[in-house]
């Protein structure tokens, strides 16, 4: 008889040292970035970066792909980010890095938690979405219900192409600041998708940070009944 064990020693040493824990969690705002890029969000040099970043590749943490004459490197995949995620969660808040001031608030607000919508505003939409019964739990996870489709329609997403994702549609993902549920899967991807390209959210550069326009301010009001202003996050962007 085989005994298969979970290698989580593997992922545990790969996130063990500061630098690469702070390239790690620049890289959960679900872009990718060249070792330069990266190597100054971890306060690094390069050739320290170019080490650190091969030590995660080889653990399966990031993946790197080749675009010209730069390699660009990105988290691996959404089960990877809901780790990250998940262990962020569990660090004692005790040992929190502090911020820049004005920082903290900024990123409580609104970021991206890889591929979808986190901080309070991530939390609100999760909380709107449920109090208007857009989802309901199946055999195999979420269902968007009759009342869900009218929502998506009314925010300007197709319904249908939602529906028909070959990912899960939606999943619980426990939020590092706020210690309550947003939603990652499909539709978390696409809502995420949809409030940048619409222009209700726009990225902070070199950062997680989703900053409210003003037009997503009263957007968000409007279609979701969602009060920006009351999440008592920074002034709305321009």
């Amino acid at each position: 008889m085989v005994n298969l064990e979970a290698r989580i020693e593997v992922l545990a040493a790969a996130l063990s040292d500061s630098s690469r824990s702070r390239i790690v969690f620049a890289l959960m705002d679900g872009r990718a970035y060249t070792a330069k890029e990266l190597a100054y969000q971890g306060r690094i040099s390069a050739q320290t970066a170019s080490f650190h970043l091969q030590r995660l590749v080889e653990a399966g943490v990031i993946n790197r792909h080749q675009q010209g004459r730069h390699r660009y490197h990105h988290i691996a995949n959404a089960d990877i980010a809901a780790a990250i995620e998940a262990l962020s969660v569990a660090a004692p808040d005790e040992h929190l890095r502090r911020l820049k001031p004005g920082a903290e608030g900024e990123i409580r607000l609104a970021r991206s938690c890889y591929d979808h919508l986190a901080g309070r505003l991530g939390v609100a939409v999760a909380g709107r979405l449920v109090a208007a019964q857009a989802l309901m739990a199946g055999e195999e996870g979420f269902i968007l219900t009759e009342a869900g489709r009218r929502l998506l329609a009314e925010i300007g997403l197709d319904p249908e192409v939602v529906a028909a994702s070959r990912k899960p549609l939606a999943r619980q993902c426990m939020d590092w600041t706020e210690r309550r549920f947003h939603f990652s899967g499909a539709l978390g991807k696409v809502l995420l998708g949809h409030f940048l390209t619409a222009g209700w959210l726009d990225r902070v550069r070199d950062s997680r940070v989703l900053a409210i326009t003003a037009k997503g301010g009263a957007l968000f009001q409007e279609k979701m009944d969602l009060a920006v202003d009351d999440l008592a996050g920074p002034k709305l962007a321009a």
